[in-house]
């Protein structure tokens, strides 16, 4: 494995930690540490490791400690859903069987679309200008229901249980210990006192299993549908990773379409350094939304992109069309309505703020600016669903002029049509904001060096204080269009 893997939190004593302790691991594990059933899983699992290690160096926080009692009722749940599990299982195959030879199939798929609280609706939309060429197969889909008026060759079905559970029970059948370098790998933690024994085997481990384990899921249902290309929203979750692992092995085409992509972001871990023949869980494409992008991106790998590792897509991607189609809905009308009245912003929150003060700032902007102004908080799609605890987070339970819903379930591309300004702590969705004539407030300094082209240009700034907000906002001018 190489040794130069970056997991870059920019400007960061904490941040220097993690890349030190990453790299000891890197020059001394053997290359088949992480090769899980033949399958060579680091590209994914280090996407889930760097941040629990950073957050662990951060915070010094050890796991709670799973007492017996605990491991005893995880083990019966496990037991009953995983028999639940098997008959859908069951019933799922036989159901899709009949589809053998679907024509002009695309497979459009992602847990990410109802992360990102896409209803039916959208849903709906998205499907329908398609609807003869798309066979549509959403995972993790409590919230969607299949509508009445929907196409035949249009299913819905939901894997999130069964590949849990399966996974839950294949885990048993693993020995760590015997798994080479795994052992070096825990004395590393160890040694950097970073107490996250749990994390790493039923975390870690169980992550590459997973995918295993959906991977094999994908490949019965693949074998009813004659599938031709695959979209996936937010690859560095394991439905993607398993997804991308499908495409490699079936010679799909799989595109990530979540937004633009750039390297030294903390959210992709610098995936394209990974080892050779390490390409297999991440998809094919990636979308660049501008040729400056796909610059950077260039730059600072050491991918050859006229190879099949990782090929770029300049451009709004082929599936965002569909979205600009809906800015005629009726649910946007109380968009265009704010911009009228009022001079709407967008917040777009992060996972994991890793400092908190910044958001302390831009909650006192929102206090101190009153009324004119109108903030569409954006949830990120890995925040669970609380709005309360958005509230509580942002201390603005008492502000009429706040909004969470909307801004959750509209795509954010067409959010982006409405607002006059997008403040972020670091989100790679200021690129998008560019392309749609947006600018971008950072609240990290991290955005220097994960996008200094958008500084450079005066697309973006960033904002160590509440007075640079404060500057920003004033320079907007209420009305149609983006100033």
């Amino acid at each position: 494995m190489k040794d130069n893997y970056n997991f870059s939190i920019p400007g960061s004593d904490t941040n220097a930690q993690l890349i030190k302790f990453i790299n000891e691991i890197e020059r001394e594990l053997p290359v088949d540490t992480w090769k899980i059933f033949g399958i060579d899983m680091w590209p994914a699992i280090r996407v889930k490791i760097a941040p629990t290690i950073y957050n662990k160096i951060l915070n010094s926080q050890n796991n709670v400690a799973v007492t017996r009692k605990k491991l005893f009722f995880l083990k019966v749940a496990t037991i009953l859903q995983f028999v639940r599990s098997i008959f859908y299982l069951l019933i799922v195959a036989m159901k899709n069987c009949t589809k053998v030879g679907a024509k002009n199939v695309v497979w459009l798929v992602s847990d990410g679309l109802s992360k990102m609280k896409i209803g039916d609706h959208w849903v709906d939309k998205l499907l329908g200008p398609v609807a003869n060429s798309v066979h549509g197969i959403f995972w993790d889909v409590k919230t969607f229901v299949k509508q009445p008026h929907w196409p035949q060759n249009t299913s819905i079905n939901c894997c999130d249980n069964i590949v849990y559970i399966i996974s839950r029970i294949t885990v048993k059948f693993v020995n760590y210990s015997k798994l080479d370098g795994f052992n070096i790998f825990l004395q590393k933690l160890a040694d950097a006192k970073i107490n996250i024994q749990h994390m790493n085997m039923m975390h870690i481990h169980m992550y590459a299993i997973q995918i295993k384990a959906l991977y094999y899921w994908f490949c019965i249902l693949s074998c009813c549908y004659r599938l031709q290309s695959i979209y996936i929203v937010a690859y560095y979750s394991h439905f993607g990773h398993a997804l991308s692992l499908l495409a490699r092995k079936k010679n799909i085409p799989a595109t990530e379409v979540q937004h633009g992509l750039f390297t030294n972001h903390p959210a992709y871990a610098k995936y394209i350094n990974v080892p050779s023949g390490g390409y297999n869980t991440i998809p094919a494409y990636f979308w660049v939304w501008d040729e400056e992008s796909k610059k950077q991106l260039i730059s600072d790998s050491n991918i050859n992109f006229s190879n099949a590792h990782a090929v770029s897509k300049v451009g709004i991607p082929d599936i965002m069309p569909l979205f600009n189609k809906l800015s005629n809905n009726s649910d946007l009308k109380f968009l265009d309505s704010i911009s009228q009245n009022k001079i709407p912003i967008l917040v777009t929150l992060q996972p994991e703020e890793f400092d908190v003060g910044v958001w302390d700032r831009l909650v006192a902007v929102i206090l101190a600016m009153g009324n004119d102004y109108y903030w569409l908080i954006r949830q990120h799609p890995c925040f669970a669903a609380d709005k309360r605890g958005l509230h509580k987070i942002l201390n603005l339970s008492h502000c009429d002029n706040v909004n969470y819903q909307e801004a959750a379930d509209l795509p954010i591309q067409v959010i982006f049509n409405h607002v006059k300004l997008h403040i972020t702590y670091s989100s790679s969705s200021a690129i998008e904001a560019n392309v749609y004539g947006v600018k971008t407030v950072f609240l990290s300094k991290c955005s220097k060096e994960c996008f200094p082209w958008l500084l450079e240009n005066d697309s973006a700034i960033y904002a160590d204080s509440e007075g640079v907000i404060i500057a920003a906002l004033a320079t907007i001018q209420r009305g149609n269009g983006n100033d």
